[in-house]
């Protein structure tokens, strides 16, 4: 996930030079990649992160909150394109997002099992 986050980052690298169509075309295979990749492993990762216990609610919180900003963020775009007639302020904030989200997951660490273990010298 970490490598598919750096893909996506670079991706909104290239995104800010954009300024011919082939260059948008580059920007979309890009995104496409690092795209399929973070969301094919949200939810091992959040089993590993979690546990399974909470695996089915936590990861309809995912998926909830990423399809509201995938909703959300298109007219949040369009507005300030409208209001300033550029994209810059828009990517430039999903640049940092993105890199945000690297640092967040960076930061992540699974948590312990409390479930008790069995000694094999325990035959009780």
């Amino acid at each position: 996930m970490i490598f598919s986050f750096f893909i996506l980052i670079a991706g909104f690298l290239w995104l800010q030079a954009a300024d011919t169509l082939w260059k948008l075309y580059v920007f979309a295979f890009i995104y496409g990649f690092a795209h399929g990749g973070i969301f094919t492993i949200v939810s091992p990762i959040v089993a590993e992160l979690f546990g399974i216990a909470s695996h089915g609610s936590l990861f309809g919180m995912v998926v909830f909150f990423g399809t509201t900003g995938g909703a959300v963020g298109p007219i949040v775009t369009g507005y300030f394109f409208d209001i300033s007639s550029s994209y810059n302020f828009p990517f430039g904030l999903f640049l940092f997002i993105s890199i945000l989200g690297l640092g967040l997951l960076l930061l992540l660490k699974p948590v312990k099992s409390t479930a008790l273990t069995v000694s094999s010298n325990d035959n009780t």
